[in-house]
């Protein structure tokens, strides 16, 4: 995983630095747009799937690539922290944008018409989970290891 995300974090960085014309007159919002269409789109896929699963270090690689499409495309943020470069261009970071997705994906998930309800285990009895005080629609099935813990799992566990 490791040497595919070094490899994509590379072919980004030719592309945001190849786009970046702020040097050639283009203006700073078309290149926002342009990242914005393009690149993090590229970020972002297949994200609630694997996001849960990623050590650290490599999420943090992936914020590097924004950070660094930020200060090429506003060179007013070379010195600021990420989080006011954010602000700043009126970004959210990728970690809460995948958080945001996660959420939405089990959401959709959760709906009896959703083509993946079927990965759901049967709802728990509503006459008991009424009574609870923190009251879960479906059971949250428990793993050994976090390592190898799919998509549904964590999302019951950690979304409902």
């Amino acid at each position: 995983m490791s040497d595919l995300l070094f490899s994509v974090r590379r072919w980004l960085a030719r592309r945001v630095t190849a786009g970046a014309g702020t040097e050639r007159g283009w203006k700073s919002d078309y290149l926002l747009h342009f990242y914005v269409a393009f690149i993090r789109p590229i970020l972002e896929y297949c994200s609630p799937v694997w996001n849960h699963n990623l050590p650290q270090y490599l999420l943090g690689k992936i914020e590097s690539i924004q950070k660094r499409a930020i200060h090429i495309i506003f060179l007013v943020t070379r010195g600021m922290s990420y989080i006011f470069a954010l602000s700043y261009a009126e970004l959210t970071s990728l970690q809460q944008r995948r958080e945001t997705l996660a959420k939405e994906l089990f959401v959709e998930i959760c709906t009896p018409t959703s083509c993946l309800h079927y990965l759901l285990c049967p709802p728990c009895d509503q006459t008991l989970s009424t009574r609870l005080r923190n009251p879960r629609k479906y059971p949250t099935p428990d793993g050994r290891t976090k390592k190898y813990q799919s998509f549904v799992n964590f999302a019951l566990k950690y979304y409902q």
